[in-house]
């Protein structure tokens, strides 16, 4: 861009005609080429905001400004003055700016062919020079002195604004300092106080006059001064940069307890005064309790205040690293008879104190040894004894026990309560056992013992544990096998007696298990019954027999009865009926043709009554399986719409060993019992021709066993 030159520039005067003694016409070529020169050497000594272009031409507009000042007649050399301050005005103000303009500008005038005839030109260059120079010092000296006014309200102003923000910064931490809800105590290098906010006087108890009496030391616990000493010396020789949160016992003035965070900093010394410490107490009294309380609640059973088992299984640790290898430890495993009875009967505040009477009791039977008692969630219990050459032997410390949680709790004059206890005993297990195996063994040994019945105890064995531990094993690795296609679906045939036809087929379970070897039908149902895995197992057993039953009568070309046993879980499950009506409607299934065996014991439960009188109602035949062996089973042959009876295999199997005994009496009498009522008789375990013989000559219509073929008809999967 084209820069006018400034308007207080004169413009040049007039030159010298020829006639007058002038020179010849100037060449514009020689002007330009001074100022190419001149703007080349100027930018080199000085920083210009201008393009090199723009440069050029500012200073040839200059140049001509000083070639007619020197030509001019009258001569007269003020006007090179402003050319100077232009100089300045275009930031040419470096050291050597001002010494590389004379120097070109006074060999270029000297030289310039149209200057050659002016008379005196030597003087004439030296004067407008001498003016260019006077005009540039003039022009700097004030640019200079503007560039220190500008410096000085800089400077005042940043001195104002750093004031000011001092002041609001200190009104700012006056504020926090006044209304923090933390104490803030500043004090000299040794502890002095100095300077308190009205949350330490609260904290600590003590005025403002009372604080200038002690130190910081003072305020803490006798035991933690020389810690705190130490810290702050730390401090102070900068081997740490503060104390962050030392969590201290603290001094009230009335002796209250008071727990305390201190995070101390050290405020730097100004000038030749010492540096200062700055405290932030903050109170913490209440989290500390509070930490305690839940530390404690976390370990401790807030119903009885016993242990509770993660106590008991850090506890039992050390316990078994001190024990006494001659002697070792005893672990008496207890679970609370009807607990649940009582708690349901009478509410739970009544539960809760029956649970408090029982920790005490227990409390009470074991003092004098060196015990860990706990609760273990629910009605359980558990005391683990050091024995000592005077500990009592077991059988007298489970007596004491039994008699002691026989005592009646009398809830009112006239109502007592009291429970039993069923126990399981883990004495002088090997040395080497953790904890949380012992009380594993101690939960599998109380499980063996609740099985037998109530108050009832016993001692660790360890076959019959191992047992336990592969029947676990292998329950919790069925789901895996069933998913991974292990668990398979079996047949077996249902005979008649009289001539041994095909009346029917039976679905089973069959598991051939890679780690535990094949599992027949009644151990897969007993393991899926264990962990509840029957529910699905169950109904997908339903579906896929079936399915395969379709298949089966459209190959046929005639109905085939489909027989399937449940276990009680099945039994009770309240969309049970709503699942066998899905299978009907997806196989296309009929009623008629399904039949359904229920075990005598689940009978007592009225959804199950009300599950199989619906289904019934459906058309579905209603076995009873493990006839003979429950009471209350002429009452269900009379009440329930049952179509059919199973024998117990327990009895077939007397029967069978024992032919003239008093077995096959009763069993020829429960037989025409049955039929009495309107229900065929089903014998489940026939082996030899003999037994078949048997039961046919008393009256059985059906049966299964290894005596059978299987079905012809059957899948090759089968």
């Amino acid at each position: 861009m084209t820069l006018p030159l400034p308007e207080d520039l004169p413009a040049p005067r007039r030159p010298v005609s020829a006639h007058q003694g002038g020179s010849p016409a100037d060449n514009p070529r020689e002007r330009e080429k001074l100022a190419r020169k001149w703007a080349y050497l100027v930018s080199t000594t000085a920083y210009i905001p201008l393009s090199h272009p723009e440069v050029e031409q500012r200073l040839q507009g200059l140049v001509d400004i000083l070639v007619g000042t020197v030509r001019a007649e009258p001569f007269v050399s003020a006007p090179a003055g402003p050319v100077g301050a232009e100089l300045v005005a275009l930031n040419c103000v470096g050291p050597e700016s001002l010494e590389r303009s004379v120097d070109v500008l006074g060999r270029a005038l000297l030289a310039l062919p149209s200057l050659r005839r002016v008379n005196k030109l030597t003087d004439r260059v030296v004067m407008v020079l001498a003016a260019l120079t006077s005009g540039y010092l003039e022009a700097f000296r004030a640019f200079i002195f503007q560039q220190q006014e500008a410096l000085n309200r800089a400077l005042f102003k940043a001195a104002n604004d750093a004031e000011r923000q001092r002041k609001d910064s200190d009104a700012r931490l006056e504020e926090v300092f006044r209304c923090s809800a933390s104490g803030i105590a500043i004090t000299d290098l040794d502890g002095a106080f100095l300077k308190t906010n009205t949350a330490v006087h609260e904290l600590l108890g003590y005025t403002a006059e009372e604080l200038t009496e002690l130190t910081l030391f003072d305020l803490v616990a006798p035991d933690e001064r020389a810690s705190l000493r130490n810290a702050c010396a730390d401090l102070r020789a900068g081997r740490v940069d503060r104390l962050r949160q030392q969590r201290k016992r603290m001094l009230h003035k009335e002796e209250e307890p008071l727990w305390a965070l201190l995070s101390v900093s050290l405020q730097p010394s100004e000038g030749q005064e010492p540096g200062r410490l700055v405290t932030v107490i903050a109170d913490d009294t209440q989290v500390t309790a509070l930490q305690k309380t839940l530390n404690r609640q976390s370990l401790h059973d807030m119903v009885t205040t016993l242990p509770n088992r993660q106590y008991f299984s850090t506890a039992a640790e050390t316990m078994l690293r001190r024990a006494d290898p001659a002697t070792g430890v005893t672990l008496y495993h207890l679970d609370l008879d009807a607990f649940a009875a009582i708690n349901n009967g009478y509410g739970a505040e009544v539960g809760d104190r029956l649970l408090r009477i029982v920790a005490d009791r227990l409390l009470t039977i074991f003092e004098g040894e060196e015990t860990i008692i706990a609760r273990l969630g629910g009605d359980e219990f558990a005391v683990l004894v050091r024995n000592s050459a005077d500990t009592p032997k077991v059988l007298t410390m489970v007596r004491r026990i039994d008699e002691e949680l026989s005592e009646p709790v009398y809830l009112n004059d006239t109502t007592g309560v009291a429970v039993s206890a069923t126990i399981g005993v883990v004495h002088q297990p090997r040395p080497s056992i953790s904890a949380v195996e012992l009380m594993r063994t101690g939960d599998l040994t109380l499980r063996r013992v609740k099985r037998t019945g109530h108050r009832q105890w016993a001692m660790f064995d360890q076959g019959k544990d191992c047992a336990d531990r592969d029947d676990f094993r292998i329950a919790g690795a069925m789901a895996g096998a069933w998913e991974n296609g292990e668990v398979q679906l079996r047949h077996r045939p249902v005979v008649r007696l009289a001539d041994q036809e095909l009346l029917g087929l039976e679905a089973l379970l069959h598991w051939d298990s890679p780690e535990f070897g094949p599992l027949d039908n009644d151990r897969c149902r007993a393991l899926a019954e264990s962990t509840g895995l029957i529910i699905p197992l169950g109904s997908w057993l339903l579906q896929a027999a079936a399915e395969r039953n379709r298949r089966r009568v459209q190959r046929a070309g005639r109905e085939q009865p489909l027989l399937l046993s449940l276990t009680p879980t099945q039994v009770v499950e309240p969309d049970f009926t709503c699942v066998v009506q899905q299978v009907v409607n997806d196989t296309g299934l009929p009623y008629e043709q399904l039949r359904l065996g229920v075990p005598v014991t689940a009978l007592t439960s009225p959804m199950a009554v009300d599950n199989l009188t619906d289904l019934a109602d459906s058309g579905v035949r209603i076995t009873l399986d493990d006839f003979g062996s429950a009471t209350g089973e002429i009452e269900y042959l009379e009440d329930l719409p049952v179509s059919a009876v199973r024998v117990a295999r327990t009895l077939v199997a007397r029967q069978a060993a024992h032919p003239a005994s008093l077995t096959s009496k009763a069993l020829r009498e429960l037989v025409a019992t049955a039929q009495l009522a309107g229900a065929t008789v089903l014998v489940d375990g026939i082996h030899t021709q003999a037994q078949a013989d048997w039961w046919r000559a008393v009256g059985a219509e059906s049966a299964t066993g290894d005596l059978f073929t299987a079905d012809p008809a059957a899948d090759p999967a089968d």
